[in-house]
């Protein structure tokens, strides 16, 4: 997953992650984060979201720690969307996760990049 990642190649490491038995909800948060930073690397913010979203709605038993929520908030700020990574850093405080000094930094980043700081 990981060396896929690298190599901007999120479509087989997406086409990987849809084959995997989902049992272990700990091995789950290792392969969304792996996804979600081949999304990041891609600059696909879009793909990142939707997966994030996709997690709640098709009732996977993942629940996103600070390195899954900060992938997406990267993610969506390197896109310049970083309106979008505030609403997430915003929903993963409702859910009581602690953001890493990294995530804001992405935050603070995209806003810069926008003209916003």
């Amino acid at each position: 997953f990981t060396s896929l990642g690298c190599a901007h190649k999120w479509f087989q490491v997406l086409a990987l992650l849809q084959t995997m038995p989902m049992q272990n909800p700990s091995n789950m948060n290792i392969l969304f984060n792996t996804t979600v930073g081949a999304f990041e690397s891609s600059h696909r913010w879009d793909l990142a979201l939707d997966l994030c979203n996709n997690l709640a709605t098709n009732g996977f038993e993942i629940k996103l720690d600070a390195v899954g929520w900060g992938s997406v908030i990267a993610a969506c700020s390197k896109g310049s969307q970083w309106e979008t990574g505030l609403i997430l850093l915003r929903r993963s405080q409702d859910l009581r996760v602690c953001s890493t000094l990294q995530t804001y930094n992405w935050l603070l980043k995209g806003m810069k990049r926008e003209g916003n700081w």
